[in-house]
């Protein structure tokens, strides 16, 4: 690759995922994990990520994963329609400098009792931002299991896959489902399966 991207120079061999999210679904935090390096992680009703930023994760002696920090949806301060702008200039210009984008994580609480008409608009921004070819190199991650009873959010889990307005659609059309416990063991294995796709 040799090119500077984001400030980064990443190699031919290293792999790009790019993380999204409604904001506050804690995408921050998984990078923390991964990567043990310092991201702003919002506790506050401010969203935190403003712009794309790029985290190195070492991930073996002959590659790197490079995670895609983006803007969440339902910011404070932007549109969605601009958020979703700023990420699509962003993986243009990968595909131009010819860095591969090897996956998509989707972040979503599961303590969101119901699925707003926000975030239901968002699922299909994202889908159309992904193209139907692509969608079995993404994986749709609940989050934030700690917080709620396991019941009530495995529910919640099964009507997201049975609902087709929510995940239902985007799982036939190749999507997996993940979950992520808060621990670094978890966002690891999270990337393992992507790295495994590439």
């Amino acid at each position: 690759m040799g090119d500077v991207f984001l400030g980064l120079r990443p190699r031919s061999s290293d792999i790009l995922i790019a993380i999204m999210e409604m904001a506050g679904s804690g995408k921050s935090t998984s990078i923390l994990l991964c990567t043990g390096q310092d991201v702003p992680v919002g506790h506050d009703l401010q969203a935190c990520t403003q712009h794309v930023t790029a985290y190195r994760c070492k991930w073996s002696d002959t590659s790197d994963i490079y995670l895609l920090d983006t803007p969440g949806f339902n910011d404070t301060n932007r549109s969605d329609t601009e958020v979703l702008k700023e990420i699509a200039l962003c993986l243009t210009k990968t595909y131009e400098d010819n860095i591969k984008l090897s996956g998509i994580l989707y972040l979503h609480r599961i303590t969101d009792r119901r699925m707003g008409g926000s975030a239901k608009k968002n699922l299909m921004m994202f889908r159309k931002l992904c193209g139907k070819d692509s969608l079995m190199n993404v994986i749709l991650v609940t989050t934030m299991w700690e917080d709620e009873y396991a019941a009530i959010g495995e529910r919640r889990e099964q009507e997201l896959i049975a609902t087709g307005s929510f995940w239902g659609a985007l799982v036939e059309e190749g999507a997996q489902i993940n979950r992520q416990n808060n621990t670094r063991s978890s966002a690891m294995s999270l990337l393992r399966t992507i790295a495994k796709n590439d």
